[in-house]
This record gives structure tokens, C-alpha cells and sequence, in this order.
């Protein structure tokens, strides 16, 4: 069990950035698995960290303030990178 958490975890950080149709697709595979609540499948979520020992609740918020984090430190390259490319063309 703590390899199928392992895995989504690994997917959810490797393709949180995504921009190929198919590695975004795994993130949000991932990240739907991560926030749902559903108890019926033996692999799900909850269920995996129960048998674990793990706050559910806990992994879901640092793995979205992870990405948030991630998501404003890209964003903040990308305003440095237009900001050269203005003051390149005016020089």
C-alpha cells in the first residue's frame, strides 16, 4: 500500500506543472485520488492512509501548499522572464 502512495504522490509532484495533455492528465489522476473521500476501493486514499497511520487530511494540505508554492515560484519566473524580454526590446 505505501507504494501506490508512493506512486501518486511521485506523479502528483513530477507533472503538477504539466503542460503535455497526457503528464497533466496523470497529475490530475493523481490529484482526484487524492481528495476523494470514497471508502469503496480497497487502494483508495483514505483508506490506504488509515492502514497506514496517516492523516489524510494532513498529506492533502501539504501536498496543496506544495503546489500552490510551486505554482507562484513558476509564475514569478515566467513575470522575470517577460520583464527581460521587455526591457530587451526597448533597449
Amino acid at each position: 500500500m505505501l507504494a501506490v502512495l508512493e506512486d501518486a504522490v511521485d506523479s502528483y509532484r513530477k507533472y503538477a506543472l504539466a503542460r503535455d495533455p497526457r503528464e497533466q492528465a496523470c497529475f490530475l489522476e493523481a490529484r482526484e485520488w487524492f481528495v476523494s473521500t470514497d471508502r469503496s476501493w480497497l487502494f483508495a486514499f483514505e483508506n490506504i492512509c488509515d492502514v497506514l497511520e496517516m492523516n489524510a487530511d494532513y498529506l492533502r494540505g501539504g501536498l496543496d501548499k506544495w503546489r500552490r508554492a510551486l505554482t507562484s515560484a513558476a509564475m514569478q519566473r515566467t513575470d522575470l522572464r517577460y520583464e527581460g524580454a521587455l526591457q530587451n526590446a526597448t533597449a
